[in-house]
């Protein structure tokens, strides 16, 4: 339902994980603040990274940039 907002989001059933309806366009942390934005208008819940946040295949450096645009 988050494709609804036509904010390029969509789900990957493959990854089981929401993902950029096309790559390109904007960096991992601002589609990382995307589909917070369209989990939140679309399904009512809050996605929030929490120290159990699992981070797979993910660089220090893109962590620490997701983790300081969702401050």
């Amino acid at each position: 339902m988050v494709y609804r907002a036509a904010m390029g989001i969509r789900w990957l059933s493959e990854a089981q994980a929401f993902g950029p309806e096309k790559a390109g366009g904007m960096s991992p942390a601002q589609w990382f603040a995307q589909t917070v934005g369209a989990v939140r208008s679309e399904l009512g819940h809050e996605l929030r990274l929490t120290p159990q946040t699992k981070w797979t295949n993910v660089s220090d450096d893109l962590r620490s940039e997701i983790e300081r645009a969702n401050q």
